[in-house]
């Protein structure tokens, strides 16, 4: 793959097809089986600070430094139509790529709820339920249905964290319905806490 420029995030589907790459506030996607870029989308205002594919590889989550989480469908963006106003020439990187071609694609969803840049994400595996988890140097953690987009949890710290992980496991054997989150938080001087909230699994019948 040829890169024009310094890549800041980079993530690779489930699927080992698709890349996403993130150049300043630009999101670009290539192929793995060729190398080629095969989309770029611009709809992030400042720097994106994290990117993250669902378990399925059909959607990814982009966040920004302007506070702004978006959803995007991956297949929707391969498909988008560029016009020629779209084509975008780099001259100062025309060793490594003459142009972007941008596409116009809309995000499936935008939340736009933190007051502060967004410093990471992370995606649940689950394929009946996944749920968005978003921290902010707004000192909040925002958790979100990403089916809904119906935001379930807003979780206040008081300080900043910037990096996550994730455990699941069920809260009570009597009642196998609710689940409990263990969100284990670090802040920029890697000081840890967890954090436990309870949620209603969505039937699967």
């Amino acid at each position: 793959m040829i890169m024009p420029g310094i890549i800041q995030v980079l993530v690779i589907s489930p699927c080992n097809n698709f890349c996403v790459g993130a150049l300043s506030e630009q999101l670009l996607i290539w192929q793995l089986s060729t190398g080629k870029l095969v989309a770029s989308l611009r709809r992030h205002y400042q720097n994106v600070s994290d990117v993250k594919f669902t378990a399925d590889s059909s959607r990814f989550i982009s966040a920004g430094a302007e506070g702004l989480v978006l959803l995007w469908s991956l297949d929707t963006v391969l498909h988008t139509k560029v016009s020629d106003s779209s084509v975008i020439s780099y001259p100062d990187c025309h060793h490594l790529l003459s142009s972007f071609i941008f596409q116009e694609s809309e995000p499936d969803s935008i939340w736009s709820d933190h007051s502060l840049p967004v410093t990471g994400l992370h995606v649940t595996k689950s394929l009946i339920q996944p749920l968005v988890f978003s921290v902010s140097l707004d000192q909040t953690c925002k958790i979100r249905d990403l089916n809904t987009g119906k935001t379930l949890f807003n979780i206040q710290f008081n300080e900043v964290y910037q990096w996550f992980d994730f455990t699941r496991f069920l809260s009570n054997h009597n009642a196998p319905s609710f689940s409990s989150l263990c969100v284990r938080l670090w802040s920029t001087t890697l000081k840890k806490v967890a954090t436990s909230v309870r949620t209603r699994e969505r039937s699967t019948e």
